[in-house]
């Protein structure tokens, strides 16, 4: 099972962890790879806009992301944004997979953010 570990500060992430597996082969698992290709990728936006306001570890089956205190005003919209479509992305991951995939909130009793759509309308992303 893949666990993503997400601190909210009010309506804003400041730290997300990823750790775990799929369960399939090493190098075979769809699951895992899609979860790293999101998370990675929003680590390689968030050093490329503020890499000073950012601490970051990536080991075989764990990454972690964390916004350091206090959080640039002139950054905090971009590092926002990429933090919340990561964790949009990771969401329909889940949705798609809860079997393997496992987001907990922490920091705000609310739900994940999702896209919004019109009704009837088919999510941007389907199986």
């Amino acid at each position: 099972m893949i666990t993503i570990s997400v601190e909210l500060h009010g309506d804003e992430i400041r730290k997300i962890r990823v750790s775990g597996h799929g369960g399939d082969a090493k190098g075979r698992d769809i699951i895992c790879s899609a979860v790293s290709a999101v998370s990675q990728t929003a680590l390689l936006g968030l050093l490329h806009f503020k890499k000073k306001a950012v601490e970051w570890d990536k080991r075989e089956g764990f990454l972690s992301i964390e916004l350091k205190e206090p959080v640039p005003e002139d950054t905090r919209p971009i590092l926002g944004a990429i933090l919340t479509t990561m964790l949009l992305g990771l969401s329909e991951i889940q949705r798609q997979c809860p079997q393997k995939v496992k987001i907990l909130l922490s920091g705000r009793d609310n739900d994940l953010p999702s896209v919004p759509s019109d009704e009837g309308e088919k999510p941007p992303v389907s199986q």
